[in-house]
């Protein structure tokens, strides 16, 4: 089943969807994307769960794909950037980038950083192949290529519209990723289940 949830006139925190969600132009740029997807997970209350200092958010790389690598980059700065001086759950959020090498090592270094949130830049296959089997149950996938989210292996995605950026929420994956959504954010999202 699968519900549509058009991005409009619901409050999330006293902002209005359109607001909490605004795009610039028809491609979302990467400060964009960091401060939707921090938006995004002060309402994951399985962050509250983390036994962590920090909230780790990692970003991964395919290093064989140049538009991988510039995504990185840039998403790494401005998550920084979106997160200076800011906490999520109660704890500073820490940044780092991921570049892929194989299945195996992608979960464990997942798994020693303890990732909240994995940002998926633009890949190969194989790379996003691996993600359906290994990403750690503590971790969120969010990625900004519809292509990416249809493909069952994310979590979330965050789109460009006419009237701002649509948030999707694949439910079945996202709580599989130990992700706990409150009803707020699940209102002003496409959801799918």
């Amino acid at each position: 089943m699968v519900l549509h949830l058009v991005v409009g006139m619901a409050v999330v925190a006293g902002l209005t969807a359109p607001t909490l969600l605004r795009a610039q132009g028809p491609e979302m740029d990467s400060t964009h994307h960091a401060a939707v997807m921090i938006k995004l997970l002060r309402y994951d209350r399985a962050l509250g769960r983390h036994q962590r200092p920090t909230v780790t958010l990692a970003v991964l790389v395919d290093p064989q794909t140049p538009t991988s690598l510039s995504c990185g980059a840039s998403m790494r700065k401005a998550l920084q950037e979106a997160s200076a001086g800011r906490l999520l759950a109660q704890r500073p959020v820490e940044t780092v980038e991921v570049r892929y090498a194989d299945a195996g090592r992608l979960e464990e270094t997942l798994n020693r950083l303890g990732a909240a949130a994995l940002y998926v830049c633009p890949a190969r296959a194989e790379v996003l192949g691996a993600l359906e089997h290994t990403v750690a149950t503590h971790t969120l996938t969010i990625t900004s290529r519809r292509e990416d989210f249809a493909g069952g292996a994310m979590g979330a995605g965050l789109f460009p519209t006419a009237g701002g950026t649509a948030v999707a929420i694949n439910l079945r994956r996202a709580r599989a990723q130990g992700a706990d959504l409150e009803a707020a954010v699940l209102r002003v999202a496409l959801v799918t289940r």
